[in-house]
């Protein structure tokens, strides 16, 4: 993938700030980190994309520092035992039909592997 698809991508999430590639502008490994500014008012967006095929393929994300969120409605703040969803008349249960879940979480890596967190007055020399 490359930038310009890290950005296209990026604007349906929220407004694009930054792509994290290596130096020849490629992403590192299978996934792709991306920075965006998004309206924590809304949900989670789930995108959907067309393949050449005619086949629709649902992107998953992962968010890191993702606070509570609701896995019915993908909106952050609370969690789905609070959902006004939860609460409607004809309320039915998706189960694990939901495209929201723990698994949008981002999982760090521990130990020597772990990202280098810089504090605001560290420098990289």
């Amino acid at each position: 993938m490359s930038e310009a698809m890290a950005k296209f991508i990026d604007n349906q999430l929220g407004r694009f700030v930054d792509v994290d590639l290596d130096r020849a502008g490629h992403v590192w490994g299978s996934s792709m980190r991306i920075r965006v500014s998004m309206e924590v008012s809304k949900p989670l967006r789930v995108l959907k994309l067309r393949t050449t095929l005619g086949d629709e393929q649902l992107l998953s994300f992962t968010y890191e520092r993702l606070p509570n969120f609701c896995y019915l409605c993908g909106c952050l703040g609370y969690l789905s035992k609070f959902c006004e969803l939860r609460f409607a008349e004809d309320f039915t249960d998706p189960g694990e039909a939901t495209p929201f879940g723990p698994w949008m979480r981002a999982i760090f890596p521990t130990g020597r592997n772990r990202p280098l967190a810089l504090s605001r007055n560290m420098s990289i020399p």
